[in-house]
């Protein structure tokens, strides 16, 4: 998953009408997911808002088709039409050229948050469960709606409250693991660590 200050980088560029691939290189992964906050609408100039929801875009870099999931909908869909088009001129798929619809597809199985905070696990659950299957060289014969909607099948409300507990424990238990560690020993020991325990997240 592209980290949010990363795509922060790209929608700014992208408005300011510079080239984002002098700054961000071009990525090598067929399925990009992207993080996707409100701050980044252009109905907030400048990003100037602090941002209070964030939802997940994912992208096939072969032909520009997206998947907006949104916990709140399709509340973030501006920010997440900014996304779309920034990340399109990084690949260099032109909306003229690419066979797949201008804006992403909003995706309605999702099932809605139960509160007004899991906006973030939810993104978090999503990017895991999307990466599992799409992280093998059969995903490019893959009908990726179908993929989505698996994985909106998977992510409920009852999987979300259990994968915040879960999370909330990995990142106590890499808190301790990696304690000054990373300070003094980055290699490949701390990154070990780091897999085993991430692998320990998502849902049965």
């Amino acid at each position: 998953m592209f980290p949010p200050a990363v795509v922060e980088v790209l929608v700014t560029l992208h408005s300011a009408a510079f080239d984002a691939s002098s700054a961000v290189p071009k990525p090598r992964e067929r399925f990009l997911l992207l993080p996707v906050s409100d701050r980044y609408s252009p109905s907030s100039p400048g990003h100037a808002s602090n941002g209070s929801h964030w939802s997940l875009l994912l992208v096939d870099a072969v032909n520009g088709l997206a998947f907006h999931l949104d916990s709140l909908g399709d509340c973030n869909r501006t920010a997440a039409n900014a996304v779309h088009s920034s990340i399109l001129k990084l690949i260099r798929l032109s909306t003229n050229t690419c066979s797949a619809p201008p804006v992403p597809i909003r995706v309605d199985c999702l099932q809605k948050q139960e509160n007004g905070s899991d906006c973030g696990i939810y993104v978090l659950l999503l990017s895991s469960l999307l990466q599992r299957r799409l992280n093998t060289p059969a995903a490019s014969s893959y009908d990726l709606g179908a993929v989505v909607e698996t994985v909106c099948a998977d992510a409920t409300p009852k999987h979300v409250t259990k994968f915040r507990k879960v999370y909330l424990k990995w990142l106590q238990a890499w808190g301790k693991a990696t304690h000054h560690e990373e300070h003094v020993d980055p290699t490949r020991k701390v990154k070990v660590q780091y897999m085993e325990l991430f692998s320990e997240i998502g849902v049965e």
